[in-house]
């Protein structure tokens, strides 16, 4: 699969989790952010925006990206993810309707360390 085509089934997804957060979702505290939250059986959206911002890196995340020679990301301000009972989905964006100009990011969950053997 392509890029543009990973980004693009990304975008849509993003945008139907979207409409059913917006017409179904409720605020819930997630830690030290609150979310807008949607839940059909298993499946949990949750979304936040530029005014649930989240916390900056830890000092050890920006200590270890250091010694990497890297620089620690800093979250974007629009985001979304889906759960199906594990994370499946992490979308973040920073302009309402720009995603599409290199401010779009999204990372797929990593399979854990047992099941990658």
């Amino acid at each position: 699969m392509t890029t543009e085509t990973r980004l693009g089934r990304a975008l849509r997804l993003r945008d139907l989790a979207l409409a059913i957060v917006r017409r179904q979702g409720t605020w819930k505290g997630a830690g030290k952010v609150n979310l807008l939250m949607a839940s059909h059986g298993t499946i949990s959206i949750g979304y936040r925006s530029p005014f649930q911002r989240l916390p900056d890196a830890s000092d050890q995340l920006k200590c270890r990206a250091a010694q990497l020679g890297r620089r620690a990301l800093q979250n974007l301000p629009y985001g979304l993810d889906i759960w199906a009972p594990k994370k499946v989905l992490n979308v973040e964006w920073a302009r309402r309707f720009n995603a599409r100009k290199r401010t779009f990011r999204g990372r797929r969950p990593r399979a854990p360390r047992s099941a990658a053997r």
